[in-house]
């Protein structure tokens, strides 16, 4: 793997990229260093009002930075087949997507289409999008996804997969979204690599930053304390999205790769849970996945 640092020398000025919850923390970290390195970058958000300060930001530091501000919301399948149809509309090939939104250690609630809110945005959200979106990739396209460390704490048991039978719990339904995300990545990456196409599938995590998602949601007082306190004590969101970074641009890289930060390199290869390398886990989720969204991927 290359230097963070030796990323500069690759030429992104005819690279479009997508990056979903692009207004704050990661997202807006990410969509900065893409645009002041020449991408064009289609930044998502959930507020138009966000989203366009969000420009405004990166354009006082490049004024010449190439942004497109997309509604997009993953707690509606309605915003993302809208989404899907601008970009088609537009027939715009994306070269990177990175699948960053998300929301963390919320209170039990659905999505408008009775998903449970952090599976239904974390991962369920991401995977129908990247499957509506397939057919808009370039021919070596690379796909983020955003998990986390907390993955580790998850597990996947599908008889009780959005708590439709009870035992919610904000960190766990969280933790479980984030291997989700891991285990999507290596799933989606083996089809990929199978099929024979050039289109590389990896992961990455900030490791502890200030990522933007203690934004998200409502919180029981008792949670908020205890993430205030975590709070003071991390790294930049800048530093956070190096992983993201290093994930989207590496050259050497292959699907299910896990990004993570390094105090040394910055960025290093990280080891998922052994769960997320089982194989039939990763069918298992694939198949209750498509199960849920009804898409389909082309393979």
């Amino acid at each position: 793997m290359i230097q963070f640092n030796d990323l500069k020398q690759i030429d992104l000025s005819h690279t479009k990229v997508v990056i979903t919850g692009a207004n704050n923390g990661l997202g807006f970290e990410t969509a900065r260093y893409f645009a002041i390195n020449g991408a064009q970058v289609f930044m998502t958000s959930r507020s138009e009002e966000k989203g366009k300060a969000a420009i405004l930001k990166i354009k006082e530091e490049t004024p010449n930075a190439k942004l497109v501000l997309m509604s997009l919301d993953l707690a509606s399948i309605k915003s993302i087949e809208n989404f899907s149809r601008e970009m088609h509309k537009n027939k715009t090939k994306i070269d990177i997507l990175i699948n960053n939104a998300g929301i963390m250690a919320v209170p039990y609630a659905l999505t408008e289409d009775g998903y449970e809110s952090q599976i239904g945005v974390n991962h369920l959200g991401h995977f129908r999008l990247t499957a509506l979106l397939w057919d808009l990739l370039s021919d070596k396209a690379r796909i983020v996804n955003l998990s986390s460390m907390a993955h580790k704490q998850g597990s996947l048991n599908f008889t009780n997969f959005m708590y439709e039978k009870g035992g919610y719990s904000s960190f766990g339904s969280y933790s479980r979204s984030k291997l989700s995300n891991l285990v999507y990545t290596i799933a989606l990456g083996r089809r990929v690599t199978f099929s024979g196409s050039h289109i590389v599938v990896v992961a990455a995590h900030p490791g502890v930053a200030k990522t933007g998602l203690f934004d998200t949601g409502k919180r029981s007082k008792f949670i908020q304390f205890f993430i205030n306190l975590f709070l003071a004590s991390v790294s930049s969101a800048e530093d956070g999205a190096k992983p993201t970074i290093m994930a989207a641009l590496d050259p050497q890289a292959i699907s299910g790769n896990f990004y993570g930060p390094d105090k040394k390199t910055m960025v290093k290869l990280d080891t998922p849970k052994r769960i997320a390398l089982s194989k039939q886990a990763q069918d298992d989720l694939w198949a209750y996945s498509v199960d849920i969204t009804k898409v389909t991927y082309p393979f």
